[in-house]
This record gives C-alpha cells, structure tokens and sequence, in this order.
C-alpha cells in the first residue's frame, strides 16, 4: 500500500549511494552443507554462496528454523538462491528504512505534521465514542423490544434518529478539523512517507553490489513478496531484522540499542503476533467500534427474521427502524476504516 502514496518529492538520484557496508561474505560460512573428517570443506550450498553483504548480515541472525526455511525454497526450486538473498536485501532496506524514519531528527514541519496527526487522532476517537453510545442506545431499545418489555409502536418511537445523529457527528469532525478526516489522514500519510523516501535516498552505507536496495526496487520487492507467499512471515524473521538494523550505522543516526532477547513463551499461552495495524486501531478505537458494527449488524439480521412474516404493528417498524439502523452500521464501519497506515513500508 505505502508504495501506491509515494509523492513526486521522493528522490531518485542518489540510488547509487544506497549501499550497506557489508560484514563481509558471511552467508556462505553458514551455509555449509557437509564437512571432512579434518573439517575440510566439501560443499557449499547454493544459497551460501549467494548469501553476501546486506543478505548475509541479516542471515546470521535468523534461527535454524528460518534459515531451514530459505534452505528449503532452494532446495525444492520455489525459489533461486539469488532472489532468496534479493529478498532478505530488501527485507534489510525495509528495516533500515523503517528505523530511519523512526528516529531522524525532526524539524518544524515534522513537528507541524505531529500536531495535525495529533488533533485527527483525537477527532477520531470523539467521533469513535459518539457512535458506540448511539450504538447502545440502539442495542437497548433492540433489546427491550426482542424482549417484549415495549411494543412495537414503543419500540419505534424510542429509536433514536441514526441517520441524522450521524450526519450529525460527521459535521462536528468535519468542522473540527477544517476538511475530511480521510482526505487529511491520507495527506500526512503520503507527505511523511515521501520526505522520508527522498531523505533517505539521499544517504550514503558505502559501496558495495550487494548493499541495501532503492526502498522502491521493484525486483527486491518481488522477491520479498515470494518469500512470504511460501510462508516465510514477518514471525520468522522480525526479531533478526531488529537485530540486523539495531547494529547499522545509519549517517546523521548512528547504531542503536540492540533489542532485548525474546523472552520464551510457554507452548499452551503462546499467541500470534499482533499486526501492527491491529494494535494501532485498538489504541485508537478504544469504543471498539468494529465490535459494535458487528454487533448492531446481528441484532438488525435478527429483527429482519423476527419481522419476517409479522403483520400489524412488527411491520410498520421495520422501515422506520432498519434504515437508521443500515446507517448506524455503515457509520460505524466508515470510521473503523480510519485506522492509520502503520507506516511501515510493505516491501
């Protein structure tokens, strides 16, 4: 997705600097296949071979599981051992990217930048709460009348006006914040990734052929993308590419802080991985408004089956209610699509 908001600012001269300073051609130390009786090498695999620069110094800190793994997309002839080290290269420009943009100094128009982000996060979460109260005050009336505490008549007359609620709350957000919530998000978004692309660009690792990638390669990207089609996901390689980017030398940064060892989790409580949007939006969704769109979306199915066949007052309530309540729905899923892009470049 980030690559479809690159802006026209992002630099493209300077791809001839975006190389790593290599820890040498360790890849095809760890890739030997067999030994003599002396320790002679014998063979040397064909991914040990390709593995060098940027790809090798990422391999080193994969587990055996992963590097089984990539073995194996050779072995098996999924994958060429060269696109297998095209794609950990641009699994390394990713991370290297990533941590660049984290961390670079900021100036006045980052910081402006901050402020507006600032002020969209807290429109969205007013109007994310607004519509989970509108939802209960829905869900109550629901349940009073699947319950037979009110009339159908009742029923209708307590049903608040979601429609216009929510138009209503749409134009408070609006209003706050001087234009469309989404066309704001999606501004900052693409400014903050593109002047990041274009700094970055501007960097120099040092030279050498097998280095970082351009963030927008398109063929690291491809190669990046079959590694994950055959399964090899961001759980199999994510602490090593913390490792891998806590140690570069990025310029005007430096090294960072290398990443604490992953603490063993017990077989019978592990857990996936959150997605890192997933766990933006529980941060910014704390009226968990995709679970009451699901929820207000079960209690209308289930008032359609009741009214289903119902004649009299049932049926005078089912236009008069299932209409606002359409629009609730729709309310409440149109803001869950609020969630802000995680920033992390999908390679």
């Amino acid at each position: 997705m980030a690559s479809n908001m690159i802006g026209s600012s992002a630099s493209t001269t300077a791809v001839s600097q975006w190389k790593a300073v290599s820890t040498g051609k360790t890849g095809a130390n760890m890739m030997i296949a067999a030994t003599g009786a002396n320790g002679d090498v014998v063979s040397v695999s064909k991914l040990g071979q390709a593995l060098t620069g940027a790809a090798a110094d990422v391999f080193k800190h994969f587990d055996s599981k992963a590097r089984d793994m990539l073995s194996g997309f050779v072995a098996n002839g999924s994958m060429t051992a060269d696109d297998v080290a095209l794609g950990l290269r641009s699994l390394a420009t990713s991370a290297a990217f990533g941590r660049f943009s984290r961390e670079r100094p900021k100036d006045e128009e980052d910081l402006a930048n901050t402020a507006k982000q600032t002020a969209l996060d807290g429109a969205f979460l007013k109007k994310t709460q607004a519509l989970d109260r509108l939802s209960q005050r829905v869900n109550d009336v629901t349940k009073r009348f699947e319950s037979k505490e009110i009339s159908a008549d009742e029923a209708a007359a307590l049903m608040p006006d979601v429609r216009k609620i929510s138009a209503g709350i749409n134009a408070e957000q609006k209003s706050a914040l001087g234009g469309e919530a989404d066309a704001i998000q999606f501004g900052l978004v693409n400014s903050d990734l593109s002047k990041n692309m274009a700094m970055f660009s501007e960097l120099s690792f040092g030279q050498s052929e097998d280095g970082l990638l351009p963030v927008n390669d398109l063929k690291g990207s491809a190669a990046a993308q079959k590694l994950s089609s055959l399964g090899f996901s961001p759980a199999n390689y994510r602490d090593a590419l913390e490792q891998y980017v806590s140690g570069l030398d990025i310029p005007g940064i430096g090294r960072g802080v290398q990443p604490a060892a992953p603490t063993p989790v017990a077989a019978s409580s592990e857990q996936p991985a959150a997605n890192p949007a997933t766990a933006a939006a529980n941060v910014t969704d704390p009226g968990n408004a995709k679970a009451a769109a699901s929820m207000l979306q079960g209690a209308l199915d289930r008032r359609n089956d009741t009214m289903t066949g119902s004649s009299g007052g049932l049926s005078n309530i089912n236009k008069a209610e299932n209409m606002p309540l359409d629009a609730l729905v729709q309310s409440l899923k149109a803001g869950t699509n609020q969630e802000k892009d995680d920033m992390t470049l999908v390679t």
